[in-house]
């Protein structure tokens, strides 16, 4: 599948929803990404950084971090395996 790239050309990739979580760059920790229920509980960091372009398939969320030179990467659902895809 696509995930959510249709919403995200929208939102400019700093939110995304799946599997009854949204995902987003928080602006209130330097726009890093975390996890959440849509009620806010739950509230879970991911990764470290300035994160756009979110984007959800699968077990993965693919992202841009703006602080690691506009790299694309990827971490799992939990937070665990942050991996850059593309340099």
């Amino acid at each position: 599948g696509f995930g959510n790239t249709p919403g995200n050309l929208i939102n400019e990739g700093r939110f995304a929803y799946a599997d009854g979580r949204i995902y987003y760059s928080d602006a209130m920790d330097g726009e890093s990404l975390y996890s959440a229920l849509p009620d806010g509980k739950e509230k879970v960091k991911l990764a470290e950084g300035q994160i756009h372009h979110i984007n959800v398939v699968d077990d993965w969320v693919y992202f841009v971090d703006l602080k690691q030179n506009y790299n694309i990467c990827k971490v799992k659902k939990d937070g665990t395996e942050r991996t850059t895809v593309l340099e």
